[in-house]
């Protein structure tokens, strides 16, 4: 009999590369990347608001205060998902929710809890000062394009699976599982349901070993 670690080095230099299948990203998990996943663009993908409030300019916003407020034109708002074409100029404002573009001229977002609110459309009241990139999420500032995302060799996870969905990849590039045949050899086996004879013990382990194998290879 040889050791353990004997046999599992016959085991490592046996192996096989399987070769690779594009499958589904819904039915890539428990498999194994094998591809380099990448960024397929910055993320986040344009300048974007963090909170709810106003895109405003800094600049405009000297000396604010609770019991001074600057008082800002309201020209429009932008939600999550619109294409965010607007633009504001000296002494303009527009609504910007979280995760709308940043509108052109804006240079900070002012928390709507630090504002007159949203009630009214033609101008706001802005009860604090700002400085510039206050609550803006700007491209490409956690991911660039093109960033490794997940390396090959990976085993596909939940987590993984998300990565590959916000970028995207609705096929994933997999290794091949394995095709494997279990057997148990023995005069002494019996079959279930068979008749059990004398000196003949049921074979057991073929369905245990079996039912197993389909859990580690799905």
């Amino acid at each position: 009999m040889i050791s353990f670690d004997q046999a599992k080095s016959i085991v490592n230099k046996n192996i096989i590369t399987l070769d690779t299948e594009l499958i589904d990203l819904i039915k890539s998990g428990g498999r194994v990347l094998a591809e380099d996943i990448r960024a397929t663009f910055d993320m986040p993908r344009f300048n974007n608001s963090s909170m709810d409030g106003f895109a405003v300019r800094a600049c405009d916003l000297e000396g604010a205060s609770n019991e001074s407020p600057i008082t800002l034109k309201l020209v429009g708002g932008i939600a999550a998902g619109d294409p965010g074409n607007l633009s504001i100029g000296r002494g303009e404002c527009a609504r910007c929710m979280t995760g709308a573009p940043i509108p052109n001229g804006a240079d900070s977002i002012v928390i709507v809890e630090d504002t007159s609110g949203f009630e009214d459309k033609n101008e706001v009241k802005i009860f604090t000062e700002s400085f510039s990139g206050k609550n803006i999420r700007y491209k490409g500032e956690e991911i660039s394009n093109d960033d490794i995302l997940i390396q090959k060799n990976q085993l596909i996870s939940a987590s993984e699976i998300g990565i590959l969905a916000s970028f995207g990849y609705g096929k994933v590039l997999t290794y091949r599982t394995p095709q494997i045949a279990v057997f148990a050899t023995g005069d002494e086996l019996i079959e279930p349901g068979d008749v059990l004879k004398n000196g003949k013990i049921y074979n057991s382990n073929l369905y245990i070993f079996s039912e197993w194998s389909k859990h580690i290879l799905t």
